[in-house]
């Protein structure tokens, strides 16, 4: 279910608000950081890959939640807390950021406080339990704060609790939980083999959309859900795997692995709380699906200057140019901060008397992760040194960076070079704007 224009949290009935608690607004997710395929983050970069492996199952994973009771499986809706904050979230703050694991998100002390993180997000909405929930800030607050653990502030399924926690206090172990950045996209036919390749990357993914009929005790074939009818519902869950080749073989569709948040009896035919959900019924029911960056304890590259003693060091770790094709080029910059900003805008000057500057907005928290400028007129960006202007706030106070990174021809492919000219897009895919 997305918001209409004129509905606010406030008119929608508790039915449109749950019971599974995602209100799947797309909204959110079009004006966040625009993901990038783990193909445009290799050094050099490459084309995505047109062949897959036929499998793949992560490993490493936090224990499957249990949202509600045995009577009501989605009861309060916080699966977006569930899918976002605890699963994506533990997940991701278990990796270093080179791919290795750091602990076993198993344990209570690993793990992202689902019930903290809902009453947080709700608290500013401002809604209360059992109500629905949006997603990005889950991991905009996980970006710039981290979180309790699950054992300093546990989960129960009962709103008389999960509204009472108190959001002041501050825990010693909530910085562990601190991730790099996020990026989102959007369910479709087109991103399908990204979602397969974030997998391969070792990434998990969480995803929200429609819950599909019969999913409280859903019936499987040979272990995979098939179904493609719909309820109103929007559910949030963890995706952590695919096969080409599991299920039914006469239908040879192949299937998501996900996590869901109905405790470990579910679902009934295969108690363990995952369950094999096919490609098409994945495609009919999904819509928003976003991943996460881990943070870098130590940033490294080429230090820009701040005009604000307090704010932390910023680098340019890599700047360069990504050409997937001989239409579009992206013009890469990963930054790495010394601890969280909320950033702004980026504005990058082009090289030469009288360049061009385009300004990108950003406007989320980031302390490991990337910006781009995007250009489909089947021309790469100029080469050669460009001005940074970094703009944003660190506890409210406005800081501005500035400094010189050098950028190179574009790979894998390498279109003509021309001057920038309209229309080009930033990370959140608005387009910039020069001058």
């Amino acid at each position: 279910m997305s918001l209409k224009n004129d509905q606010t949290l406030d008119t929608l009935s508790d039915d449109e608000q749950g019971p599974y608690g995602s209100l799947v607004n797309t909204a959110e997710f079009v004006k966040s950081p625009q993901a990038l395929p783990p193909a445009a983050l290799l050094d050099p970069p490459q084309t995505p890959p047109t062949s897959l492996p036929s499998s793949k199952l992560l490993d490493n994973l936090p224990a499957v939640a249990t949202q509600g009771t045995p009577t009501k499986l989605g009861s309060p809706g916080s699966c977006e807390a569930q899918a976002f904050a605890y699963g994506l979230g533990s997940y991701t703050a278990a990796r270093n950021p080179d791919g290795t694991i750091k602990w076993d998100p198993q344990y209570p002390e690993y793990q992202v406080s689902a019930a903290f993180m809902y009453r947080w997000v709700l608290s500013k909405m401002p809604s209360e339990c059992p109500k629905a929930s949006l997603v990005i800030p889950y991991l905009n607050h996980l970006v710039a704060n981290g979180s309790p653990s699950a054992q300093d502030v546990q989960y129960k399924p009962d709103c008389t609790y999960l509204n009472s926690i108190n959001l002041n206090p501050t825990f010693p172990d909530m910085e562990q939980f601190m991730l790099g950045s996020f990026a989102a996209f959007q369910v479709s036919e087109e991103t399908m083999p990204l979602l397969k390749q974030f997998l391969l990357n070792n990434q998990a993914v969480g995803f929200s959309g429609r819950v599909l009929k019969g999913y409280a005790d859903p019936t499987l074939d040979h272990q995979v859900l098939y179904g493609t009818e719909l309820n109103p519902n929007g559910h949030g869950q963890l995706l952590v795997g695919y096969g080409d080749q599991v299920g039914d073989p006469a239908k040879r569709l192949g299937a998501f692995r996900v996590q869901n948040s109905f405790g470990q009896g579910w679902p009934l035919q295969a108690p363990g709380g995952l369950i094999w959900m096919s490609y098409q019924s994945f495609l009919a029911a999904q819509k928003l699906a976003a991943v996460a960056y881990p943070r870098n304890l130590q940033p490294s590259g080429t230090l820009l200057t701040a005009d604000n003693a307090q704010a932390p060091a910023a680098y340019i770790a890599r700047s360069y140019q990504w050409a997937p094709d001989d239409e579009n080029v992206y013009l890469i910059l990963w930054h790495e901060f010394a601890s969280p900003i909320s950033l702004s805008s980026v504005a990058l000057t082009e090289p030469g008397t009288g360049g061009q500057t385009a300004t990108g907005v950003y406007g989320y928290n980031i302390s490991t992760g990337y910006t781009y400028l995007k250009r489909s007129d089947g021309k790469q960006f100029l080469s050669g040194n460009y001005e940074v202007t970094l703009e944003g706030t660190v506890t409210g106070q406005a800081v501005n960076y500035t400094g010189t990174v050098s950028v190179d021809v574009s790979q894998p492919f390498q279109p003509a070079a021309a001057a920038m000219a309209e229309p080009i897009w930033g990370t959140t895919g608005a387009q910039v704007t020069f001058g």
